[in-house]
């Protein structure tokens, strides 16, 4: 396995984990919503078209690790 390069927070990134530790078991960083479609879906290119996505997508691909109480993030591969 390859030696990820990793990342300290940024203070806004610290920012969002501290409002999100405050507001503990909340949807308080999640958007949502919802899609109607008005013909029949392939599911098949839905999952290639989001697969697409989350490969062009770094942030979509960041994960997170604590360290000696210390977090930081990497990008994994997709």
């Amino acid at each position: 396995m390859l030696k990820k390069d990793v990342y300290k927070f940024t203070n806004s990134q610290k920012n969002i984990l501290d409002t999100e530790l405050f507001f503990d078991k909340t949807t308080i960083n999640n958007i949502g919503g919802y899609v109607f479609f008005e013909e029949q879906l392939n599911f098949d290119y839905l999952e290639q078209a989001i697969n697409i996505f989350v490969k062009k997508n770094d942030a979509l691909r960041l994960k997170v690790k604590s360290e000696n109480g210390e977090l930081s993030q990497y990008l994994d591969d997709y």
